[in-house]
């Protein structure tokens, strides 16, 4: 009898056996891919980077499905591909995501791969949220050195509550910045998709002359389709001419594409409108991986520069994410050398100086100064410069001397007044570049459309304008009014103005920027930093981060 009972159990034991999917090394357990940190039927195979938090998510179920009931997605699933397939209109890739194979498992079925469809599904969210929440190349990989609060969300705990969720994109809309500056994009982005798709707006202006406004040009056609269908010509004209509603159009092109507006079509004018609607797509693209890595609020009075639009603003926040423009101003940057390049980061405004003293920084002494010196010593005296030590006290110019601004006992600067490079006025956010705000009596650079030719520091249009605002914001309205600060300034004595409040300074890089009346401005890629940025994502997961 207990024979019988044993070949009984057995034949149950190995009938159950049959019934059930058997598993070959090409289709492990979840906890085996898991612990693997690779998945082969997914795009970009290699999860390694998120291995710790897919295993502490499926570590909560004993490593069972999450996704999967009884080999058929649950109501979650499905939203959570639909919303991975619709990526694109977030400026990321869904193929990154898996779309193609998760859309195709919820149409057909995983075809006996439920543990790895399951993983690629969890995967493919976690990599979604991560990369619309802080974004998919890590902003320290790049050398920007932002200091904002950690944006990273608890993935593990997220998307288990994703797959319990009946408002799955609602949640997932969630986590994408709330900045103003960046919910205009994904618009901008359908848009500029929506114009690449135009075969006309890739046909290609001739550039081999110069044309002025009144003067003969054959394609004037095609230019005044082009500027119709970018926003910048109302109507299309009814004459061939290049002049009138066709030349402002032109101007208004100018304006979005950082150009002098003269109406004249020029090499830089013709190379903006031949450039490809995909490009600015692309650009679209890379600014909302931009603003990912910002923090999701500016606080409450902050400082904007940009330095591709070669801009300044100031902001001061109204409500919930809303900011008012309280004054705008063209500056000045840093070359495009790479030595020369005004870094992009973020500190706190604590003090001002009026008629400030200009400490010549180390490398301009010998690089710049001392071979000037050596052949006129008198250039010390012309410029206004003087030899100081560390009491402050002053030194001719002779060989000792030259010794010590070699081995820095001694330095040089600048006396205040209007010949100081600093111009008036310095605005000082403390930061390991020694990169500040100034003013400069170089204002003829101003009138210029690219405007980089500063050694790194940011110079102001309009700096007795900045200051009267930040002193009035930081409450010193009253003690330091417009007529004080112009003739402190203007004093030769260098004053020091603490602020009462920190002021957020944020030195950032973006090629597009869009206005709040909806039009798209592009600006040339002036440090070439986008294009590390596409190289960068090109590469795929898992991109660059530092740990």
């Amino acid at each position: 009898m207990q024979r019988l009972l044993l070949s009984c159990f057995s034949l149950i034991i190995s009938f159950t056996l049959l019934l059930t999917p058997a598993y070959s090394a090409a289709n492990p357990s979840i906890e085996k891919i898991v612990n693997s940190g690779k998945n082969l039927i997914m795009y970009w195979p290699d999860f390694s980077d998120y291995k710790g938090q897919v295993s502490a998510f499926y570590s909560q179920n004993n490593f069972k499905p999450a996704w999967f009931r009884n080999g058929k997605p649950t109501k979650a699933a499905g939203d959570v591909i639909r919303v991975l397939r619709d990526a694109g209109a977030k400026g990321l890739n869904p193929l990154d995501y898996d779309s193609k194979l998760l859309t195709n498992a919820l149409k057909n079925g995983t075809s006996g791969k439920t543990n790895q469809v399951d993983v690629a599904l969890t995967v493919g969210v976690m990599r979604y949220v991560s990369d619309l929440r802080i974004g998919r190349v890590d902003f320290k990989s790049l050398s920007n050195d932002f200091d904002i609060p950690d944006k990273r969300i608890n993935l593990p705990l997220f998307v288990k509550d994703l797959t319990k969720s009946s408002h799955v994109r609602q949640q997932l809309d969630s986590v994408e910045p709330q900045l103003p500056q960046y919910k205009v994009l994904p618009k901008a982005l359908a848009k500029y998709r929506n114009l690449a798709k135009d075969p006309r707006l890739s046909e290609k202006l001739s550039d081999s002359k110069t044309i002025h406004p009144g003067e003969p040009y054959a394609q004037t056609n095609l230019l005044a389709y082009k500027l119709h269908k970018l926003g910048d010509l109302k109507n299309m004209p009814s004459s061939n001419s290049y002049s009138g509603a066709v030349v402002n159009g032109v101007k208004n092109f100018q304006k979005r594409h950082g150009i002098d507006e003269d109406g004249v079509l020029g090499k830089g004018t013709f190379r903006q409108l031949n450039t490809p609607m995909k490009k600015r797509v692309d650009q679209i693209t890379l600014a909302m991986e931009r603003f990912r890595w910002f923090p999701n609020d500016f606080g409450q009075n902050p400082v904007i520069v940009n330095l591709p639009e070669f801009r300044a603003r100031a902001y001061r926040k109204v409500g919930n994410q809303k900011y008012q423009l309280k004054l705008e101003m063209n500056v000045v940057v840093g070359k495009a050398y790479p030595r020369n390049q005004t870094p992009v980061f973020n500190k706190r405004m604590n003090h001002l100086v009026l008629a400030p003293y200009w400490n010549v920084p180390t490398s301009i002494t010998k690089g710049e100064l001392i071979p000037k010196l050596d052949k006129d010593p008198s250039y010390l005296r012309k410029k206004h410069y003087e030899i100081v030590d560390g009491e402050g006290n002053s030194h001719p110019y002779n060989s000792s001397s030259k010794r010590g601004l070699l081995n820095g006992s001694l330095r040089i600067r600048q006396k205040p007044g209007n010949h100081n490079s600093l111009g008036l006025v310095k605005f000082m956010f403390p930061n390991k570049y020694s990169v500040y705000m100034h003013g400069t009596p170089a204002q003829s650079l101003f009138a210029k459309s690219k405007r980089d030719y500063s050694h790194g520091c940011i110079r102001l249009e309009e700096p007795l304008k900045m200051a009267e605002y930040i002193t009035q914001l930081d409450g010193q309205g009253s003690t330091w009014t417009k007529a004080r600060l112009k003739k402190t300034m203007e004093s030769g004595k260098a004053t020091t103005v603490k602020l009462n409040s920190d002021i957020q300074v944020f030195v950032l890089y973006t090629t597009v920027v869009v206005h709040q009346d909806g039009k798209i401005f592009f600006y040339d890629d002036v440090y070439g930093h986008d294009k590390k940025l596409a190289h960068a994502l090109a590469g795929g997961y898992p991109y660059p981060w530092v740990k």
